[in-house]
């Protein structure tokens, strides 16, 4: 059995009369041309005469390196729609501060898409709210933060013209805007509607599933 540049994944087993020492000499050389490979010493000992049980087993191990490779290749690839929130909780340009707050305290998030209509226009985060408030620095101050919301609307607060990223944008390219800019959350976008949303909490799970 051999394998030849055209013949894809097909594999042609021939057998002759040759002198065995030749044949097992003329199949190592051939899985160093075609296939850049040595036997590993873990497969299965097995005759060294039977020149077809060793291509049958270097061709499982051809077939199982190159699932792994192919596998890593698309992991490498995989969208950031696949890890990405899809119910996105958003607000309203012309919406209250404290609806913001409301939404953070309710649903336990830390960033909220800003939306002009459908498109959208910024992003605040609880970092923001937490920079006009007192609750988070005082006890009993929540007077005073209703007041201060009350005051400044959501565009004054808002982080406008956000980066986004597009829902078929690798994982990884969503990883190293995180690792190189000062984000910690991501809106996803398709045709410039809101789609999603992406944390760097999104992105440690997905990396921790792989190991």
């Amino acid at each position: 059995m051999r394998h030849t540049p055209n013949s894809g994944s097909k594999l042609v087993f021939s057998e002759g009369n040759e002198n065995p020492k030749t044949k097992k000499l003329a199949i190592e050389s051939r899985q160093k041309q075609d296939w850049g490979l040595e036997i590993p010493s873990s497969l299965p000992k097995i005759n060294p005469l039977n020149d077809f049980g060793q291509e049958i087993l270097l061709a499982l191990h051809v077939a199982s390196t190159y699932e792994s490779k192919r596998t890593d290749a698309m992991k490498k690839r995989e969208p950031v729609k696949e890890i990405m929130t899809k119910e996105v909780f958003s607000v309203q340009e012309n919406q209250k501060l404290s609806t913001v707050l409301e939404l953070f305290r309710k649903h336990k998030i830390r960033h909220l898409p800003v939306l002009n209509g459908k498109k959208i226009s910024g992003i605040i985060s609880r970092t923001d709210i937490n920079r006009l408030t007192f609750g988070a620095l005082f006890e009993n101050q929540e007077g005073a933060d209703e007041a201060v919301l009350e005051i400044l609307s959501i565009p004054q607060v808002m982080t406008s013209k956000p980066r986004v990223v597009q829902q078929d944008d690798t994982i990884k390219s969503v990883a190293e805007i995180f690792a190189s800019e000062e984000f910690h959350a991501l809106p996803v976008v398709e045709n410039e509607e809101l789609r999603g949303i992406v944390t760097t909490t999104d992105v440690i799970r997905y990396m921790l599933d792989q190991y």
